[in-house]
């Protein structure tokens, strides 16, 4: 059973921004199977650390948008990019200790943060992008 099933209300509506979602939603619920079924540090630091890539390339494709079509949100939307990004690079450098435990509730903050980044954050831009042809 999954962590995060991807559902209508992630869609954003764009194909790319909506094929990055489902692909970050995708590696929580990899992540999570790895944890429940006990996979071990490396394999959990291997999906982290492709999560944090992935996002750092969708946080660029989203950004590069915004600035092309001169998102007046562009500022605060970047600042909750990179306030992500810290937290994710804070779990990998965890990850790299042997001692650490990947827990639910990293799970479920990861899982929360998206839905509501989606569902929240990104539902701000919607006009601009399609105003600006986006598809």
């Amino acid at each position: 059973m999954p962590l995060m099933d991807w559902t209508d209300d992630l869609v954003i509506g764009f194909t790319i921004i909506d094929t990055h979602h489902r692909r970050l939603v995708e590696m929580i619920n990899e992540l999570y199977d790895a944890m429940i079924e006990i996979k071990g540090q490396e394999a959990l630091r291997v999906i982290v650390n492709g999560m944090v890539e992935y996002a750092t390339i969708h946080f660029m494709t989203e950004e590069k948008y915004m600035l092309d079509f001169s998102y007046e949100g562009y500022p605060e939307h970047k600042k909750i990019h990179e306030d992500f990004k810290l937290k994710a690079l804070d779990l990998q450098e965890k990850l790299s200790n042997e001692d650490f435990v990947l827990s639910l509730d990293v799970l479920n903050f990861l899982r929360d943060w998206l839905k509501g980044h989606i569902q929240g954050t990104d539902r701000s831009y919607i006009e601009c992008f399609r105003d600006n042809g986006v598809e």
